[in-house]
């Protein structure tokens, strides 16, 4: 197991703090016009971001968090010249995940933090029980033309074979409801064959839209892999143990 790696979010904004690269603001700011101006004056001062106080919203925004080599070897925990080598030994010794309850067998609770709050069906149609929840910005003010989820991954699966695959892609928000992205042929990553095989089943492709997982399962979520290798592995032989999946 490598030690020094971090395993989750907080942990990792944690580290970027001591590390002093992370830029804290405090000031009210809106999503719309304000803060994704400030990410990027502070992208361009080196630091990633994080957002205390975003109008309409008690979520915090965090922003550019592997944006340099440095908050790369940081959540990889080493040093810059030893992420090629930390990722060449993760590709050649994959872990696969645990599910977290089988993880937490005699343990107490076998739900994860992140089903502690479910909203699904007639539910999800209604204002304010959607993404419209999540503090989601104008990364680019006066270019882009909707809100779009960037600092995600998206997990599928292949129907035939059941291997997942992780993309990182921008994710438009159209509805409160309802985003869309383009999971094309260009990024190089399984998605868009999953699809196909579903399209072809005539059935909805099952998906999951994960925002604030650990920077290992990010960062493999844009790498290239040969096809039919499922990310999550990978991230497992970065942290050196299996991940909890839910």
């Amino acid at each position: 197991m490598n030690t020094n790696t971090i395993h989750d979010l907080r942990s990792f904004l944690d580290a970027l703090r001591a590390a002093g690269e992370l830029s804290e603001i405090h000031q009210p700011v809106s999503l719309q016009h304000e803060l994704g101006a400030v990410l990027n004056a502070c992208e361009r001062a080196g630091k990633a971001s994080m957002f205390h106080q975003v109008q309409g919203h008690s979520i915090p925004v965090v922003g550019s968090l592997l944006g340099s080599p440095r908050r790369i070897a940081i959540a990889l925990g080493c040093d810059q010249a030893g992420v090629s080598p930390r990722m060449a030994a993760a590709t050649e010794q994959p872990i696969k995940p645990v599910l977290f309850a089988d993880a937490q067998s005699g343990a107490g609770s076998k739900t994860a933090p992140c089903q502690e709050v479910v909203i699904r069906e007639k539910d999800l149609k209604k204002p304010g029980k959607g993404v419209d929840i999540l503090p989601i910005p104008i990364s680019t003010p006066g270019y882009d033309n909707a809100p779009y989820i960037t600092m995600s991954f998206y997990a599928t699966k292949d129907p035939d074979t059941g291997v997942q695959n992780l993309g990182c892609y921008r994710a438009q928000v159209k509805a409160h409801n309802r985003v869309g992205l383009n999971m094309s042929l260009e990024s190089g990553k399984d998605g868009h064959a999953h699809w196909l095989k579903w399209k072809k089943l005539g059935k909805p492709m099952p998906a999951a839209i994960v925002l604030g997982g650990p920077p290992c399962v990010l960062y493999v979520g844009g790498m290239k892999v040969p096809p039919g290798v499922d990310e999550i592995t990978i991230a497992g032989g970065l942290v050196g143990q299996p991940l909890n999946v839910i």
